[in-house]
């Protein structure tokens, strides 16, 4: 990945990144710190998304 510009011109393209979501992370899991459901005999863990993975995407350095 190069360094993100500043957005003021053609040759300083500013980085931008869109995560869409409805903010739940859903995933397959035998335990879970939310809610457990039993979806067609799997469990999910239903949770929040953790923001905090977005940090590295978010310093200086990407």
């Amino acid at each position: 990945m190069t360094t993100p510009g500043t957005g003021t011109s053609g040759s300083s393209l500013q980085a931008i990144l869109f995560i869409v979501t409805d903010g739940v992370k859903d995933k397959k899991a035998t335990s879970c710190a939310c809610t457990m459901i039993n979806l067609s005999g799997f469990s999910r863990c239903i949770q929040p998304f953790n923001t905090t993975m977005c940090t590295a995407i978010k310093s200086p350095q990407h």
